[in-house]
């Protein structure tokens, strides 16, 4: 099995009493052939900074880092 190297971006957004803080991560991740998106959303929602958890996620991407065509 060849494992494939991901570029996940997440942001959240969580209103607080006063205010609205926002967080937006981007990370690469090396995954093994069977990992589900699912998996990778609650990794990269571990990943955020604790004034950001349990907000709402307003954009998830999950695509292959290596781009078609070029050889890295």
């Amino acid at each position: 099995m060849t494992a494939t190297e991901f570029l996940v971006v997440l942001t959240v957004t969580k209103a607080s009493n006063r205010d609205m803080a926002m967080s937006t991560i981007w990370r690469t991740v090396t995954v093994t052939p069977g990992t589900t998106r699912e998996s990778l959303l609650r990794w990269a929602i571990n990943q955020l900074p604790d004034q950001v958890r349990g907000g709402v996620v307003t954009f998830f991407s999950v695509e292959p880092n290596t781009l078609p065509g070029v050889t890295p």
